[in-house]
């Protein structure tokens, strides 16, 4: 890895503590692995619930979530074939 480099720039922590937690999760990531999960779960839980995109946009109802509430409503829907 010619070329490479990593700098850590560590304001009110000394720096030798500081990187010995950074080796602690990078040997040893799964609680770290475990806590991403979780927060990405609930993130995608919370967004199911309000039908929204990972940007927030809202999502676009589906043609037979559509249909189905056209024919709740009592509206006449027939199914058409292509030709």
């Amino acid at each position: 890895m010619t070329g490479q480099r990593i700098a850590v720039e560590i304001e009110g922590v000394e720096p030798g503590a500081a990187l010995a937690r950074v080796t602690a999760v990078l040997e040893r990531p799964r609680a770290v692995m475990d806590e991403i999960g979780r927060h990405l779960v609930a993130a995608t839980s919370r967004r199911f619930a309000a039908a929204r995109a990972p940007d927030g946009a809202p999502w676009l109802r589906s043609a037979r979530a559509a249909a189905g509430a056209l024919i709740a409503a009592g509206a006449d829907v027939h199914a058409r074939s292509g030709g």
